[in-house]
């Protein structure tokens, strides 16, 4: 009986191998449907002005319409400007629609070494042509209000 179980093993043991080997050379394709799209968010500021180092960055997300672009709802969770790009997930079905960010950004003036925070807005479209996964790099000009001169 042993001998029989044994025998039993090393059979299928041997299918499965066979068939891990015949399918490694195979490409597996992400499906679209459960596989995210990114957005890529890369961050500028005029020349002069650096973003500060360890200060609490924000960061929320809104869809216009959720049924074209659903966006993670870990958008802005360990955001930062300091490592670009930022990725933001989202789930896409054809069509266009906005997408609107909210963020506190810190930054410092390096002539005047004054450091400030302001919450800044900006809203893109997006289009989305077919369910297949994308990946939109856009980058958010940050342009601090003006420093009043000595």
């Amino acid at each position: 009986m042993k001998i029989k179980i044994l025998f039993a093993l090393t059979i299928l043991g041997a299918i499965a191998a066979f068939g891990i080997v015949l399918n490694s050379g195979k490409k597996i394709q992400a499906d679209p449907k459960t596989s995210p799209s990114y957005i890529e968010l890369s961050f500028s500021l005029p020349a002069g002005y650096q973003f500060t180092q360890s200060s609490p960055y924000q960061l929320s997300c809104e869809s216009e319409n959720p049924d074209i672009v659903k966006l993670s709802r870990h958008c802005g969770e360990n955001f930062s400007p300091l490592h670009p790009p930022y990725p933001i997930a989202f789930r896409g079905n054809p069509g266009e629609t906005n997408v609107k960010l909210t963020g506190v950004f810190y930054y410092c003036h390096q002539e005047t070494q004054m450091c400030f925070y302001d919450t800044f807005e900006t809203s893109f479209p997006v289009v989305v042509k077919n369910h297949a996964p994308s990946v939109i790099s856009r980058t958010w000009d940050i342009q601090p209000k003006r420093i009043s001169e000595p």
